[in-house]
């Protein structure tokens, strides 16, 4: 069943791209600092870091998280390490 109402904290989800050198780069550092622009003036409860691909045996989401832990306001962090397509 679906529930009664809706969740009363919003979640911010982040999708995620290429890293270089284990650091978000480009693209990747683009997103992540737009969604902290958009956290800290839209506080959230929760932050979804999502990407599978790995690079360096570690995948988009960790490194988006690591990231996120130095430069991001607090929230609780879920890392989705499995997708490898925005699809997924």
């Amino acid at each position: 069943p679906m529930p009664s109402r809706v969740a009363e904290a919003p979640s911010l989800v982040v999708l995620g791209c290429r890293v270089v050198d284990d650091e978000p780069r480009g693209a990747l550092l683009r997103r992540l600092e737009r969604a902290r622009t958009f956290a800290e003036t839209h506080p959230v409860a929760r932050v979804v870091m999502s990407g599978g691909k790995r690079w360096n045996d570690r995948s988009e989401a960790q490194v988006m998280a690591e990231w996120w832990r130095r430069h991001g306001p607090e929230a609780e962090l879920l890392v989705e390490d499995r997708s490898l397509d925005t699809l997924e």
